[in-house]
């Protein structure tokens, strides 16, 4: 083993880690921090909401979009589009990652829209996502698409000034998100780990030649 095969090996070892740092580490990172300092969402009308945007939107209770049972093929959409109230009369649709009913615990969740005009009660609740705009084929399907037996509240609620029909939150797991950066921590700890066992076998071999 010479300097130069140890040379080559922290090179090779540098530029990984700079590959991974430069292009997902502090990329993934950013993006974390924007999640926690984005615009706050709390009507219709917010200037914050525009597509591709990152918000925090805060809500007070949630409407079960479909019905599974009685649901029928659809091109765009599957049963994790949700309404949320933001406020008195007011609503957004949200996407969420997973379809499992349990992703709501703890907050309020309506079956039918009309139930949901009644409510009265605080924004407890927060979550983060980007905006994305729905096509027109999109927001017919999703009207057409809904429980059959609460179609004319809906109706109500987006032919109104009661939401944006042409927008939608995609949310964010952030724990996801975490998660990923701390993989990518963990493979630039290693990196450095296996640089630093190389400078020292270089450093070794200086030794020795002199």
């Amino acid at each position: 083993m010479t300097k130069k095969d140890q040379i080559i090996k922290m090179s090779v070892i540098g530029i990984i880690a700079a590959l991974v740092l430069v292009f997902f580490a502090i990329p993934t990172i950013s993006e974390i921090f924007g999640y926690y300092f984005c615009d706050n969402v709390e009507d219709i009308h917010s200037p914050a909401l525009k597509e591709d945007k990152t918000v925090k939107v805060r809500f007070d209770s949630v409407i079960s979009v479909f019905d599974i049972k009685s649901m029928y093929y659809m091109k765009y959409f599957s049963e994790n589009y949700y309404l949320l109230r933001i406020g008195e009369d007011k609503y957004l649709h949200v996407r969420i990652p997973t379809a499992d009913i349990a992703y709501w615990k703890g907050v309020t969740l309506y079956k039918k829209p009309s139930e949901a005009l009644d409510f009265k009660g605080d924004k407890k609740y927060a979550l983060i996502g980007k905006i994305k705009r729905l096509s027109d084929e999109e927001q017919d399907q999703l009207l057409q698409s809904v429980n059959k037996a609460a179609l004319q509240d809906y109706e109500m609620i987006i032919s109104g000034d009661m939401t944006n029909p042409d927008l939608y939150i995609d949310v964010i797991n952030i724990k996801k998100e975490l998660i990923f950066v701390a993989i990518e921590c963990a493979v630039l700890l290693i990196l450095a780990w296996i640089f630093i066992k190389f400078l020292q076998k270089y450093k070794e071999l200086e030794a020795d030649e002199t």
